[in-house]
């Protein structure tokens, strides 16, 4: 297997692990489209449209293999290296957390030289519980390990981002050397050594101190200790860190001398009230390094990074047409934020792939109810005749969803257990995972190779809640799925129908304006908004340094600015867990030197996918004047003014977004964008 020269490999790797974002938001998307595809092009130029991706955020790959299944080489070589060396150079390193495939990419990866590889680390190894197949999305998540060469994505707990029950959450954060350290303290703790293990997690927290275990356990050494201003001010870090156990630590000993406290009063109300051991649902986070109990370990050596990904639409084979993953995409849209109303259906039938997941129902239909949702059990392979279905959880080899009588709300999930579901191949057995899509579900998933009833490699029933609590499709799946290396994932990542966005208005600038003088900004939460945790800024699509706070004046200054137009995107996060993101776009144009360049199409708006369209340029400076589509360019014209013809095929079937950019000393002009759409 070629790998990587280690300088190439080193650079990829730091460049993504020093990114911090959150996840939720246009602008952490890195949209991967085949250019020599039709469908894909097509598919991403509506998604492009449909969730305002920035320009800077589409990458168009020449060389992607045809086939459904390509060998792991040619994923990293044509493939993945590709992607992670753009969002290098565009400088985005910082904001991605989602790569997101468009159509035309394999499906499954042949990965024999890594399960190769796991035969000699594990006694008990089974070639049928490990098959040397993976699906790109996942392959894609693991990047690290994969790019590292190393086998330990393939095992059965490699996603430390699911929300699972750690019973043992407290004792093992760390693994290997630190973790022997810890333990130590530990013992030293139950020794009622408590001055001692205090000192001894203390230190372990300067190197880590977004590691909860550790937090909590030096507060209780500290309360042992009768320092109960020092315990108190660790509690109340814990529970901004996200501690939400609050029955154990109402009956926790350590804390007996606190419990009259009106402080310890206050931190307890604070505390949601999870069974000890179950991670709560939260939003995905990129600068997070989680650690093996699932919290954060601030440490790459601790921690593993991951990027969300999912396919929006696999249009060969088994797959979808190109018009019904538009549909999707549409309808995905469309149902952010709605609360649609029905119920969540759990299959409940004698099948082994019923059976398997079963003992997660009973949580997931709790909450559910506790949420204020209805949550069913049926006896039968699917719910008949239902109108309004919220999400299913199934499992049978073979399904016809258009002959129950049962409709889909927009933005449901359907996620059916069954060995072939992600094998898209024309000649595949069982139910593929497209026929739910094709059937209105906005997002499925399906093995790409037999899995076994191995629960840990599908998503659990808890897939439902955590979309239900406001998360985004992609942060619902990973979050429920423990060993995802051959699940493939198809639908909008960003579809998120329970979320509650914050809502803000923005003063100082207008979409539009033209400038000549620097400006302010200030952004206020509107009345009814969600509580909003901070804004980040992101200009001309490149995150800014620092955060801003509601009411705050950001000054923005023209001498960082060329003349021409720019982009300027507000982005709001809330207060809770999840981090749910709203943004507003407002584009305006610096007018400080007169310098221009102006971008027209001969014609209308509307231009048919066999002819050709002209475009119109010119400038005042510099000698060449470049056409982008998005990132790429579809040509140049000589000289300050001249045209273009191009075959609108190039520019692909839908809403495309172009630009004229020109070169000044170095720096970019770019010109409004012009939006033209190619019809069939």
């Amino acid at each position: 297997m070629k790998l990587l020269s280690s300088i190439w490999f080193t650079f990829l790797l730091f460049a993504l692990l020093t990114r911090a974002a959150h996840a939720g938001g246009p602008e952490n998307v890195m949209l991967v489209v085949n250019a020599n595809s039709q469908d894909s092009i097509a598919i991403a130029n509506h998604y492009v449209q449909l969730r305002n991706i920035p320009a800077n955020n589409v990458v168009y790959l020449d060389d992607v293999p045809e086939t459904l299944t390509c060998t792991a080489e040619q994923f990293r070589e044509k493939i993945l290296v590709p992607i992670l060396k753009q969002i290098e150079a565009r400088n985005l390193a910082r904001q991605i957390e989602y790569i997101v495939y468009s159509a035309g990419f394999p499906t499954t990866v042949k990965i024999d030289e890594q399960v190769e590889a796991l035969k000699s680390k594990i006694p008990e190894f089974n070639a049928n519980v490990w098959l040397p197949k993976a699906s790109i999305n996942s392959l894609t998540y693991h990047y690290q390990e994969f790019l590292g060469n190393s086998p330990s994505y393939l095992a059965m707990d490699a996603n430390w981002y699911a929300r699972r029950i750690v019973r043992n959450m407290l004792e093992v954060p760390f693994v290997g050397k630190l973790q022997k350290k810890y333990q130590a303290a530990i013992e030293n703790y139950r020794a009622k050594k408590y001055e001692s293990a205090a000192q001894a997690f203390a230190g372990i927290l300067k190197d880590h101190p977004r590691q909860i275990a550790v937090r909590y356990y030096l507060a209780r050494s500290l309360a042992q200790q009768g320092k109960q201003d020092e315990a108190l001010k660790e509690l109340e870090l814990c529970v901004r860190s996200g501690w939400c156990y609050r029955s154990l630590t109402e009956n926790d000993n350590a804390f007996s001398d606190l419990k009259n406290l009106p402080r310890f009063t206050k931190i307890l109300q604070a505390t949601p009230d999870l069974v000890y051991g179950l991670l709560p649902t939260r939003g995905f986070e990129g600068n997070i390094f989680w650690g093996r109990n699932g919290w954060d370990n601030g440490d790459r050596s601790e921690g593993k990074q991951f990027v969300l990904s999912t396919v929006l639409g696999v249009t060969a084979g088994r797959g979808n047409t190109r018009e019904q993953v538009i549909a999707n995409l549409e309808r995905s849209r469309a149902a952010d934020g709605r609360n649609p109303d029905g119920t969540f259906f759990f299959a409940r039938t004698s099948d082994v792939r019923s059976t398997t997941r079963q003992p997660q129902f009973p949580r997931a239909l709790k909450e559910l109810r506790r949420l204020g949702f209805r949550a069913e059990m049926t006896p039968e392979a699917m719910p008949k005749n239902r109108d309004h279905v919220l999400g299913v959880t199934l499992g049978a080899p073979r399904l016809d969803w258009s002959t129950t009588g049962s409709r889909f709300e927009p933005g449901a999930l359907a996620d059916n257990l069954t060995s072939f579901g992600g094998i898209l191949a024309a000649k595949a057995s069982q139910t593929p995972l497209t026929d739910f899509l094709a059937q209105g579900a906005a997002g499925a998933s399906g093995t790409v190779v037999e899995p076994l009833s191995i629960p840990n490699k599908f998503p659990d029933a808890n897939l439902h809640v955590h979309y239900a609590k406001g998360c985004t499709l992609a942060e619902s799946f990973y979050q429920s799925v423990q060993a995802p290396f051959q699940l493939l994932i198809v639908g909008d990542p960003l579809c998120a129908p329970w979320a509650k966005f914050p809502e803000f208005s923005v003063a100082g600038l207008t979409d539009g304006q033209q400038l000549t003088a620097d400006f302010f900004l200030e952004m206020t939460p509107d009345k009814d908004s969600p509580a909003i945790r901070h804004f980040e800024i992101f200009l001309d699509g490149i995150k800014g340094n620092r955060t801003i706070a509601p009411g705050e004046k950001l000054k923005i200054g023209l001498k960082s600015l060329t003349d021409g137009y720019h982009e300027i995107r507000i982005v709001a996060l809330d207060k809770t867990m999840i981090r749910t993101k709203a943004s507003q776009t407002i584009g305006f144009e610096v007018n400080a030197t007169g310098k221009y360049v102006n971008l027209a199409a001969t014609g209308n708006d509307k231009y048919q996918l066999s002819r050709t369209i002209t475009l119109e340029a010119e400038t005042n400076v510099g000698d060449q004047i470049e056409i982008y589509q998005n990132s790429r360019s579809l040509g140049s014209i000589s000289g300050q003014k001249g045209s273009l013809t191009l075959d609108c095929s190039l520019l692909g079937q839908g809403p495309s977004r172009l630009q004229a950019v020109v070169m000044d000393g170095g720096k970019r002009i770019s010109s409004p964008p012009l939006e033209v759409e190619i019809i069939p």
